[in-house]
Parts: C-alpha cells; sequence; structure tokens
C-alpha cells in the first residue's frame, strides 16, 4: 500500500519521468484514437492471469484476450507490469482506490490544458464493479467525480448482466454489454438493453458487418445496424447512433481465434 503512494508521489516530484500515471497509461493505441477526448485506461492482468480473477463472467474470450494475446500484449514485460498492478490493487483496494483519483485528478488538468475532454476507461482488460468499491467516505468513485465540477466521463465494456444498466444510476459512467458465449439473455431481455439505448459488443472473425441477426436459441431475432467499434475506442459517443451492435474485428491471429465459440462469423 505505502510504495503504491511512494511511486506516485516520487512520480509527482520528479516531473513524471517515470512516466504520468502510477496506475493509469494514456499509452494505449486501443484508447487514444479520439483526437478531441483525452483517454486514460487501467490495465489490470485479465482474467486469472495474475493469481487473482479480475473478470468474473469471463468464459472463451480468456483464451483469446486481447490483453494477453494482441499487440504489446504479448511481451512477458508488459504483461508483468499488469500482473504487479492487479496486484497492488488486491493487496491494498482502498489504497488503489486513492491513488486511481489521484491520477484522474491529475489527468484532468492536463486534458484541460489540451482543450480536451477526459475518459476515462477503467476496466480495459478486467470487469472490477467500481460501483461496490467505496472510499473511507463510504462513497465510490462515480460519486466522489460528479461533485468536483469537470465533465469528466468513465466508461467500460462489462459481460456482468448486474452491471449493465449503470447508466441510468450513474450519469459520468457509460456502459456497454459485451457480448459472451455464456450469456443466457433472452429476447426481451436483449430488446430492454437496446431500448435503454445500451450497445451491444460483439467480436466478429474477419469483417465487421453492416447489420447483424442475433438468433435466440428459444426462437426470435433481432436484426440491427452494426457501428465498427475499432474506429474509436470512446464508446459513449455512440449514445446517438442508432446501431444495436458495436462490432469489434477478432485480434490475435487465426491460432488464438480459430474454433473459439467466443467469436461470431457471419455467414
Amino acid at each position: 500500500a505505502y510504495s503504491l503512494f511512494l511511486v506516485y508521489f516520487t512520480n509527482l516530484k520528479r516531473g513524471g519521468i517515470m512516466g504520468k500515471y502510477a496506475v493509469f497509461s494514456e499509452s494505449n493505441s486501443k484508447l487514444n484514437k479520439e483526437k478531441s477526448i483525452y483517454t486514460i485506461g487501467l490495465m489490470l492482468a485479465p482474467a486469472k492471469s495474475s493469481g487473482f480473477n479480475v473478470c468474473s463472467h469471463s468464459g472463451n474470450c480468456e483464451k483469446a484476450c486481447i490483453g494477453e494475446f494482441a499487440g504489446f500484449n504479448r511481451l512477458k514485460s508488459v504483461q508483468n507490469k499488469h500482473i504487479e498492478t492487479t496486484r497492488e490493487f488486491f493487496a491494498a483496494p482502498k489504497t488503489f482506490l486513492n491513488v486511481m483519483l489521484f491520477d484522474i485528478l491529475k489527468a484532468e488538468r492536463l486534458a484541460e490544458k489540451q482543450g480536451k475532454k477526459l475518459a476515462v476507461r477503467l476496466n480495459v482488460f478486467s470487469d472490477i464493479p467500481w460501483e461496490k468499491m467505496l472510499f473511507t467516505c463510504g462513497r465510490n468513485l462515480f460519486e466522489i467525480l460528479a461533485d468536483n465540477g469537470k465533465k469528466t466521463v468513465l466508461y467500460d465494456y462489462t459481460k456482468n448482466p448486474k452491471r449493465f444498466y449503470l447508466n441510468s444510476i450513474y450519469p459520468n459512467y457509460h456502459i456497454t454489454a459485451s457480448y459472451s458465449e455464456k450469456w443466457e439473455l433472452d429476447q426481451n431481455q436483449t430488446w430492454d438493453l437496446i431500448r435503454n439505448n445500451i450497445k451491444i459488443a460483439i467480436p466478429f472473425i474477419g469483417e465487421i458487418p453492416k447489420k447483424y441477426t442475433w438468433e435466440f436459441p428459444g426462437g426470435g431475432r433481432i436484426s440491427g445496424k452494426v457501428l465498427n467499434g475499432d474506429k474509436s475506442d470512446y464508446r459513449p459517443a455512440d449514445s446517438k447512433n442508432k446501431a444495436f451492435f458495436v462490432g469489434l474485428k477478432a485480434k490475435g491471429g487465426k491460432n488464438i481465434t480459430e474454433n473459439n465459440p467466443f467469436f461470431i462469423t457471419v455467414k
């Protein structure tokens, strides 16, 4: 716990020569495609790779997670850094939460200097229920940040059905439902997501289709437009888009994606 604070304040005193942030990162090509938005993200080690489970509803996505099998995340040094950060979180969650807040407040100042809005992705490779993580005052991160007068937007993808409707509870937290082959959502539940303007992210093998038809095992189907989620990771911008689905292209190569039921192939 103490080491996190030491890293943070030493880094601050030295003018950020160790990197701008203690636990967040801005150096991820996935996050910085939207030029008018300054984005930082928290990159924990995915699934159970750190010895702790950070994705309670994961399935076959574990075998192809971009947090381990795509880009620089394939490097052992990068994976070890994510594991170290994850273990720091589980060793002292309340201390970690305080450091997260310090990082976000610093990022807000930097974004303001650049004339940009700050966006924070709390779960880049994880699915931690941050709404349950409370400061000593009994409030969570979304409630604390809502009071500081900034227009920071926090956003995430989640596979946890209990987290799908957090948008309605915390206006500064934008949620996208992330497809899982373990889902048991029926047609009515899926329509409820769509009616509430909650997009459903789907990983496709091959080209991302412009339209997709979701067929349910018990009968029924839903057809809707698909927006290309690889063009920008900033999902709050999708709110006014009439598409039902967010398409994401499978990454990691055929040896990772082939015969994995997590991915959907459009015929």
